[in-house]
């Protein structure tokens, strides 16, 4: 109980206006940072949820697609466009990002030093 009275407490802080900065960035980070390492155990179990576990591996895919969404929203329905950044940002992970990350784990696993020679005589290519 008193680390949801210190998250909501550091939250009105920080967002609140008429609190001078000094007290935002001081008390209610404090605040904040209590009621976090307070609420770790329900956060770490929260965060380990399947769903949410997936929706963090698939958030960069949809931060690395949405940009070109963004310059054309002003012709389209933006649920329409939201659909299809998801559908590209999904079909992206799967068939692009996530084969190229398996590979280069097998690789990096089976070849180690391989890898980071090659790596660093590139570097020193340039």
């Amino acid at each position: 109980m008193l680390s949801i009275i210190a998250g909501v407490f550091g939250c009105v802080l920080i967002v609140w206006s008429r609190v001078p900065d000094p007290i935002k960035y001081s008390i209610g980070t404090l605040s904040l940072a209590f009621a976090l390492l307070a609420m770790s155990c329900t956060l770490t179990k929260l965060s380990s949820h399947p769903a949410l576990t997936y929706f963090g591996i698939w958030s960069f895919s949809l931060y690395l697609r949405q940009q070109p969404f963004t310059l054309i929203q002003r012709w389209h329905s933006k649920p329409l466009l939201l659909i299809t950044l998801v559908m590209v940002s999904l079909m992206s992970f799967y068939f692009l990002e996530r084969p190229a990350r398996r590979f280069l784990n097998w690789h990096y696993k089976h070849h180690p030093r391989t890898l980071s020679f090659k790596l660093l005589a590139a570097r020193r290519s340039f």
